[in-house]
């Protein structure tokens, strides 16, 4: 679980940042072997598979920090931003999903850090870890560091690459094939500002980050939504809009080779921030989140909810498939083939 100080409130009032010290932290990278528990190849959820049909998982890398959603005060940042890139590809095959995991440390961050992304790519040099901007509670962010992923799971030392032009955190992020995205965010310290812009980075053959530029932005400013790319296209669902509460929007668009088509607009059943989704099977998922204002009155969630992705890029109806055992907001998710974890978090804003 991530780390709530003394006396705070998630989501609530603006002490639930205040109680925090930079150096309250986390900022160790965490590695995990995964070996089965739950599969969505027709779309449904399971819990757990046959202990006989248990196959080696990949290693999922994740970073702990403290998540909080706090407050929408230019003074107080209001929560943890979606870790879109770790969505995964949103296709192969299924491999099944954890029934225990086992943690060994990885080498700790040259600072700590919260409200950031990560996200694994490949290129010639190999597979490495990328964290990208957040804040430490006294500077918002725009830097970005890399680390190398062994072949056992084991993360090398990190290396500074090109930082964001303009620092934000609480944004969302996708990879396809060598070019990096963000979208929106916030600017929380130094003059709050919410961001609907969106950029793009080319990653080079040793890994390293090329210059950013911007692409077509976001039709509106977004906050802790959440960013979902397969085959093509990213979804970008609900977040916070201007008014600091949360949104049913769902922004789509094509990215081509460094580039992004226009923006087609649709809807979620409800509105929804501090959430997680994910493409899997020709459906868009979204889980968890919040329903409101985290500073003020809201609806904690739990539920899993998908619609199918039609050829045009369009949304069908929206399901409920079923609820997570408790509420989650500021959560992640990794997705590998046919297996979801979904992980960290609060359990309960409103408490």
């Amino acid at each position: 679980r991530p780390q709530v100080a003394p006396n705070s409130v998630p989501g609530g009032a603006s002490k639930s940042c205040a109680g925090i010290r930079s150096d309250q932290l986390r900022s160790a990278a965490l590695v995990a072997k995964l070996r089965l528990a739950m599969r969505m190849k027709d779309g449904t959820s399971r819990t757990s598979a046959p202990a006989n049909a248990r196959q080696s998982a990949p290693v999922v890398l994740i970073l702990a920090a403290a998540l909080l959603a706090c407050s929408s005060d230019p003074a107080t940042p209001t929560g943890a931003g979606g870790a879109g890139g770790a969505g995964g590809t949103g296709g192969g095959e299924p491999l099944g999903c954890p029934v225990a995991i086992q943690w060994a440390d990885g080498p700790e961050l040259p600072g700590g850090r919260d409200h950031h992304v990560t996200f694994v790519a490949e290129s010639a040099a190999g597979v490495h870890l990328y964290v990208n901007g957040g804040t430490n509670y006294q500077a918002t962010l725009s830097d970005t560091w890399m680390a190398p992923i062994a072949p056992d799971g084991s993360v090398g030392a990190w290396t500074e690459t090109t930082p964001m032009p303009s620092a934000r955190a609480g944004h969302g992020l996708v990879v396809n094939g060598g070019h990096v995205y963000t979208f929106g965010g916030r600017r929380i310290r130094g003059g709050l500002i919410d961001f609907s812009g969106v950029m793009m980075a080319s990653l080079g053959d040793d890994g390293h980050i090329g210059a950013w530029i911007e692409a077509t932005p976001l039709p509106a400013t977004r906050f802790h939504s959440y960013a979902a790319f397969a085959e093509g296209r990213v979804f970008v669902t609900g977040g916070l809009g201007e008014e600091g509460v949360s949104s049913d929007s769902v922004y789509s668009a094509e990215l081509g080779d460094g580039s992004v088509s226009a923006w087609q607009i649709a809807t979620l059943s409800r509105p929804r921030s501090h959430h997680v989704s994910l493409i899997w099977d020709g459906h868009l998922y979204v889980i968890g989140g919040l329903d409101g204002n985290p500073a003020g009155s809201h609806e904690p969630l739990a539920d899993i909810e998908r619609a199918a992705v039609l050829s045009n890029g369009e949304l069908g109806p929206w399901e409920q498939l079923g609820e997570l055992d408790e509420t989650m907001a500021t959560g992640s998710i990794v997705q590998r083939g046919g297996c979801a974890l979904v992980s960290g978090g609060i359990a309960d804003a409103s408490q």
